[in-house]
């Protein structure tokens, strides 16, 4: 199965059966692609209405479950505003803590929660420590870890 889908485009997919049907569900929704002609299809004008983010899949057939795991939708740049934020949840947390550390933070900056973790007014050393551990894990997530970083893979450029 797929890995990773962008959203707004042709979803299609070989069927192991003429019945299969494939369920997508995350926390924030759930969709169901059906088989057309030996394909699991789902049309650009409906996988554009799609949220992006990590689902969990179901490929059910009429003898039960015949795949399971994981698929990641993605966002399709073309489709969203000019406005439109793309920041981790990693960044928008080293966002909020800067605005607060920097007296500009908006009343929703100076409690946020974002995904499992939740910020609340601390004092400037509790901020500073949250900071670096979140610009550490923005800097993970860019591939940019330290060199001391024991988890670092490096790479040889031929």
């Amino acid at each position: 199965m797929i890995a990773k889908f962008v959203i707004g485009f042709d979803f299609t997919y070989k069927s192991p059966t003429e019945d299969a049907i494939l369920v997508l569900r995350s926390d924030k929704a759930k969709y169901t692609v059906n088989t057309q002609d030996g394909y699991l299809k789902a049309y650009a004008s409906d996988t554009a209405e799609w949220i992006p983010g990590d689902y969990l899949f179901q490929l059910l057939t009429s003898n039960g479950l015949a795949e399971s795991g994981a698929i990641t939708l993605l966002p399709n740049f073309a489709l969203q505003p000019l406005s439109a934020d793309f920041k981790t949840p990693a960044q928008q947390m080293v966002d909020a803590i800067e605005a607060v550390i920097e007296g500009r933070a908006t009343q929703s900056q100076k409690s946020l929660t974002v995904g499992d973790k939740s910020l609340t007014y601390c004092d400037l050393s509790e901020l500073l420590q949250y900071l670096d551990y979140f610009k550490k894990k923005v800097a993970e997530e860019q591939g940019q870890s330290s060199i001391n970083d024991e988890h670092r893979v490096l790479y040889v450029w031929r």
